[in-house]
């Protein structure tokens, strides 16, 4: 071996350990990354959040209160500076929804476009019913039983978290239907139904995707052939909470292999 080919050989080795030790430091660093990235929850912090009640504010209202029991499923719904609530009667087919967390309500506004209704309908309270008493026992009674709704003014591509609401009743076995486009894309591919007098009383859907415009769409759907009952709904963003894992920051560019 000459002496060049033995200079070359003696420091091969210690250029594949350099070598290997950098590709280790690079899983290892990526690893570490990525589990910070996963540590997050589905739906903690409360971003902009817009409440409805189909009440009469004199009769009763939501406002300065949060609804209890959704909130125990879902923290996006929690409490939110002033807790306004958009509360009125009759419904008109396009209303301005304003934000819960000032005092009358707040920027930024979306707009509710659906179905104009002057009707209401009046429940009767239940023990252990799973909704406020204020919110669940006064509704707006749209006719026919089939209104087609949209939810515009969303940030686009964004997710939000919705929860509907039917009327409390001893008397009846009514239903309310709810249907909607969960990615934005024209397809009403996720439903659910309440059902009056069974305790069942809100359907909650999580990470429903606006569309491109910033628009949400959805159906409500009664099983009266004559009319369809709704006592109110909300929309919070889906904001994740991210966890401190306690990992050190990764400078990105020693990512490498």
């Amino acid at each position: 071996m000459s002496l060049n080919e033995s200079i070359r050989s003696s420091n091969a080795e210690p250029i594949s350990e350099r070598g290997n030790m950098n590709i280790r430091i690079g899983r290892i660093l990526r690893a570490m990354l990525l589990a910070s990235v996963l540590l997050t929850a589905d739906s903690a912090d409360a971003g902009y959040i817009w409440r409805v009640n189909y009440t009469q504010p004199s009769l009763n209202s939501l406002n300065g209160k949060v609804e209890t029991h959704v909130l125990a499923t879902d923290q996006s719904f929690g409490s939110s500076g002033a807790d306004y609530w958009n509360e009125v009667l009759p419904v008109p087919a396009t209303q301005t929804l304003m934000e819960t967390s000032v005092a009358g309500g707040g920027a930024p506004s979306i707009t509710f476009v659906g179905q104009a209704t002057s009707s209401t309908s009046s429940g009767n309270p239940m023990s252990g019913e799973p909704i406020d008493d204020e919110l669940d026992n006064w509704a707006a009674r749209f006719r026919p039983n089939v209104v087609d709704w949209e939810l515009r003014d969303l940030d686009p591509r964004t997710f939000y978290n919705l929860v509907f609401y039917d009327l409390d009743s001893l008397t009846a076995s009514i239903t309310l239907k709810t249907e909607f486009d969960s990615d934005g894309d024209g397809v009403l591919d996720q439903t659910d139904t309440i059902v009056w007098d069974i305790g069942d009383d809100f359907s909650l859907f999580q990470g429903v995707q606006s569309d491109d415009a910033g628009v949400i769409r959805g159906r409500w759907t009664g099983s009266s052939e004559f009319f369809v009952d709704v006592a109110g709904f909300q929309v919070a963003e889906s904001i994740p909470e991210t966890i401190d894992s306690g990992l050190p920051s990764i400078p990105l560019l020693l990512l490498y292999d």
